[in-house]
């Protein structure tokens, strides 16, 4: 079984909040969850795989595209006019 087939996004979402203590979000800033980048590597990933079907299939993969999106955003852009392509690039 491959890496993607046994790590499904909503695992990956949990470890996140079990390490800020949650145990389900509570409606902070997405930036504020402060993800490691060995954790948005695997979103990444995952959602890598699941863009190569065509689309996210489940909330959770939707809700993970979003917090990678942000993450990438805070990490990655330097200044001027945001793009996508700050969050597409690591995921083509």
């Amino acid at each position: 079984m491959s890496r993607l087939q046994s790590e499904p996004a909503g695992s990956i979402l949990m470890s996140i909040l079990h390490s800020v203590g949650l145990t389900r979000p509570d409606g902070r800033s997405l930036y504020a969850y402060e993800v490691k980048p060995g954790v948005l590597s695997r979103l990444g990933l995952v959602l890598r795989s699941s863009l190569e079907r065509g689309k996210l299939r489940t909330t959770e993969e939707g809700a993970a595209f979003c917090l990678y999106a942000a993450e990438r955003f805070c990490q990655l852009q330097g200044g001027g006019p945001w793009t996508w392509a700050t969050v597409f690039e690591e995921l083509e």
